[in-house]
């Protein structure tokens, strides 16, 4: 048994990756998720054994994931893979593992300019990048985020690379198949099929592995696009180049798009004008600011944007109407137990959609 793959696969590991997902999965806005954390929380201990002996035993099988299809304000449509719960236990701990043990993704997580999917930095961190860039007069900025990202990443690539530094086959070959999308609904997605990642290209949205495979594979380039006179600021798939020069900002964003394009992807280009200003924007900061991270950016004053606080009122808007839809299913059935999203559950709910959004926008 291979060093890693024992210690990803130690009872308190299990354990902790539970933690984290059951810590996340109840503050999760769809019911299925949170019933789905509530039904593993039963038996908590006894499921995790369970995940363990048939780790070790290599008899545990993931589960087949449920692919959701999300329209996107562009027009499109984009891939959410709805894993089980076991599937996600040991997803974490395959990357609490690599977080914890691995020098080659430490480095990853240590380039300070990367700020999501990283320990201990997040949102409050690129903010505060964002505003010594201001401090430091660079106003110019480009802002884009990269087409498809989840979809597009090469998955083998990617794999390579932690192999050469954690030489553990057994671990390798877990993650291996913890990082592939396997559909249960296949056949009924039809052509939305397309939006969803293959098995050897692309990694699930939504997977806590998804974030560090894109960090791996972006290492390189959060290397290169900083240093020389421009800050690059990237939140995983969303990026913020700054200058004190317009030109030196669109050298770098001519150099970020070389280096997106020879790994097969795209990002948005807003010199070409085909781009909506959601997805990419140019200018002078001291104008109209940018938007970045559900922010609405510029010298002295970072405020939640319109769209970030829009989604609040659309997920408040939707709890009401679930709640609404409960409430009259019960009347109608005379059955107090028929529905479990009725008035107080509701307010539940709905109070902690409010304390995540409040808590995700506490940083200024």
């Amino acid at each position: 048994m291979g060093r890693l793959f024992d210690e990803a696969t130690k009872q308190r590991a299990l354990f902790k990756a539970w933690q984290k997902i059951k810590s996340n999965g109840r503050r999760s806005s769809a019911d299925e998720t949170r019933d789905a954390i509530e039904e593993f929380d039963k038996n908590s201990l006894s499921n995790i054994r369970r995940i363990q002996k048939q780790l070790r035993t290599g008899e545990f099988q993931f589960d087949p994931q449920h692919g959701v299809t999300i329209k996107k304000s562009s027009g499109g449509k984009r891939g959410i893979v709805m894993a089980s719960v076991r599937n996600r236990v040991v997803e974490r701990a395959l990357l609490d593992t690599l977080q914890n043990n691995s020098d080659f993704v430490k480095s990853v997580n240590t380039q300070p300019t990367s700020v999501g999917g990283v320990p201990n930095r997040s949102v409050p961190h690129g903010l505060q990048l964002i505003d010594d860039a201001f401090e430091d007069g660079k106003i110019h900025f480009v802002r884009s985020d990269i087409s498809g990202f989840f979809d597009g990443i090469p998955r083998d690539k990617v794999l390579k690379a932690i192999s050469r530094d954690v030489g553990d086959s057994e671990f390798m070959e877990l993650l291996d198949r913890a990082s592939t999308v396997v559909l249960s609904n296949e056949t009924s997605l039809r052509e939305d099929r397309k939006v969803f990642p293959t098995d050897s290209e692309g990694v699930a949205q939504g997977s806590p592995l998804s974030p560090l495979f894109g960090n791996i594979l972006l290492h390189e380039f959060d290397k290169q696009l900083n240093g020389r006179g421009v800050t690059c600021v990237r939140f995983i798939d969303d990026f913020v180049i700054m200058s004190d020069s317009e030109r030196r900002c669109r050298r770098a964003f001519k150099s970020a798009e070389g280096f997106l394009n020879h790994l097969g992807l795209k990002c948005h280009n807003p010199y070409s004008g085909a781009s909506s200003p959601d997805k990419a924007q140019w200018g002078n900061a001291n104008g109209s600011g940018f938007s970045f991270l559900g922010y609405d950016c510029a010298p002295g004053l970072f405020q939640p944007n319109r769209k970030a606080r829009l989604s609040l009122l659309e997920k408040i808007r939707g709890r009401i109407k679930s709640g609404k839809t409960a409430i009259g299913h019960v009347r109608k059935k005379q059955d107090s137990f028929a529905a479990r999203s009725r008035y107080a559950q509701t307010l539940t709910v709905i109070d902690s959609v409010v304390r995540g959004w409040g808590e995700a926008f506490a940083c200024q």
